[in-house]
């Protein structure tokens, strides 16, 4: 049996507005624009209300959506496969700029939200938020009495739909670094719908997650500077940064303002021309695998489709980086029509999935900026730090040197009945590869009141300079022990 496909229902807001219009709200030849639905104007109304970049509050409202949608809701094959529609985004921004604003107002704006809310701990609290173990009455085969049961522990499932959030990508960066850690792979598995599962020795802590039956959207909130885990080169070599939409919830002056800042709109109506997923106390701890016909593919204009599948055929060659992007977009635009009750991507939703991939590009530049310049502040730094120590370590030395010096002239001005030091002396008292600069150290010697600096005819005689001589000082050196 073929998958479903749907017929675009009436954009609610334009409903409400009573604007006859098409499910996108856009006339034909009408040139694109973010905010020129109702719907979209509502999501940039309450932006402002909130006092969040609105680009910010669309792509997180974008991931709250991707979470409510049932796992059967997929976007046509890719790969040979149903392309999911997990969307993951990053929320970039310094201290009190608005980080938990976009989060908190996204989630208001859908008050009615289904999905589990999780903060997972590790890659495989992602899996125990789907599944996990529970005693289950299951009969006894062979049993006499037909009603006869017994209780076993077996793994069911506790949600289909997951929101997952980070409040700190420092956090998700510290999780990923512990002994074993698994989460940044698990999460590149869990964005392609893939399956998944942890093979602990312990059967207790066994999880098996099948491909294409959940529903995952992830939120990192995440501060400049601290973003290398989802924007580094290692991040960039595994594909960990395609797979993200970046935002920055900071409003730019002159251009998110609206003046007088706009009331609360209040939450935005939904149609859900798509199936919902269910809550978590509704979901049935098992049932049977997923059917192509249980499907609901969203529709893609011909046009858009043969340009992804373009895309990802020329990806798909070995001297062709992968292209999560257009993954990405196709992702974007899809949640796009749903968000204005439709099932179908259309140019205009494909333009305006291009305009935020254009803003998340620009947030990415501006992070991986950052980044460069604390890094070279940090290797300033680290070079800075380096040379003040290994000029301590020189200053040590030269001490060291110095008081060895010192007590070495005392000591053969005492056995040979005060006759001072000449230079061979002075040389052979310190350390072999300290010998060259003899002449600062006993400088230094003398600057401390160590040594006596002074001379004496050559006893060659003739027109030869006259020859140092050391004696000790007026003060005596520290003792060995000290330097």
């Amino acid at each position: 049996m073929a998958a479903k496909h749907l017929t675009a229902v009436t954009d609610p807001v334009h409903a409400v507005q009573g604007a006859a219009r098409d499910p996108d709200g856009m006339k034909a030849g009408a040139e694109v624009g973010l905010w020129d639905t109702p719907t979209l104007d509502h999501v940039r109304r309450a932006a402002l209300a909130a006092r969040v970049r609105p680009s910010a509050l669309l792509g997180v409202l974008l991931a709250v959506v991707s979470a409510e949608l049932s796992h059967t809701v997929v976007l046509p094959d890719v790969g040979g496969l149903p392309g999911s529609l997990g969307l993951y985004v990053a929320v970039c921004a310094e201290p009190g700029k608005g980080k938990g604003q976009a989060i908190a107002t996204a989630r208001r704006l859908i008050p009615d939200a289904r999905a589990v809310l999780t903060h997972p701990a590790s890659g495989e609290g992602l899996l125990t938020a789907f599944r996990d173990y529970a005693m289950i009455d299951v009969p006894v085969i062979g049993s006499d009495a037909p009603a006869k049961t017994r209780r076993v522990s077996t793994e069911v499932w506790v949600t289909r739909n997951a929101l997952a959030i980070f409040d700190e990508v420092g956090t998700l960066e510290a999780l990923d670094r512990r002994d074993g850690s698994t989460l940044f792979g698990r999460l590149r598995t869990l964005w392609s719908g893939g399956p998944d599962g942890s093979g602990t020795s312990s059967r207790e802590r066994r999880r098996h997650l099948p491909g294409g039956e959940y529903r995952l959207a992830v939120i990192v909130a995440a501060q400049p500077g601290k973003v290398g885990a989802l924007i580094g080169q290692e991040a960039q070599r595994a594909g960990t940064a395609h797979r993200f939409l970046f935002v920055h919830p900071a409003r730019r002056r002159g251009v998110d303002d609206l003046q007088p800042r706009p009331d609360w709109p209040g939450h935005l109506p939904m149609a859900w021309p798509v199936p919902r997923g269910l809550a978590a106390e509704d979901v049935p701890p098992d049932g049977p695998p997923l059917d192509d016909a249980d499907l609901v593919v969203i529709d893609v204009a011909p046009p858009i489709a043969a340009e992804v599948d373009a895309a990802l055929d020329a990806a798909s060659y070995d001297d062709t980086p992968a292209d999560h992007t257009t993954q990405l977009r196709l992702r974007l635009a899809a949640l796009l029509a749903i968000l204005h009750g439709g099932t179908e991507v259309t140019p205009e939703h494909w333009e305006r999935a291009r305009l935020l991939l254009m803003e998340s590009e620009t947030v990415q530049g501006d992070l991986l900026a950052h980044e460069a310049t604390e890094g070279r502040r940090a290797r300033q730094a680290q070079g800075q730090a380096q040379a003040e120590r290994e000029e301590a370590r020189d200053r040590h030395r030269l001490r060291g040197d110095a008081a060895r010096m010192s007590r070495h002239v005392a000591q053969h001005t005492a056995q040979r009945a005060g006759q001072p030091c000449a230079t061979k002396c002075v040389r052979e008292s310190i350390r072999q590869d300290a010998r060259p600069n003899w002449r600062s150290i006993a400088e230094h010697a003398q600057a401390q009141g160590w040594l006596t600096y002074g001379e004496r005819p050559d006893v060659r005689g003739g027109d030869r300079p006259p020859v140092p001589t050391f004696e000790p000082g007026t003060s005596n050196p520290p003792a060995e022990s000290l330097t």
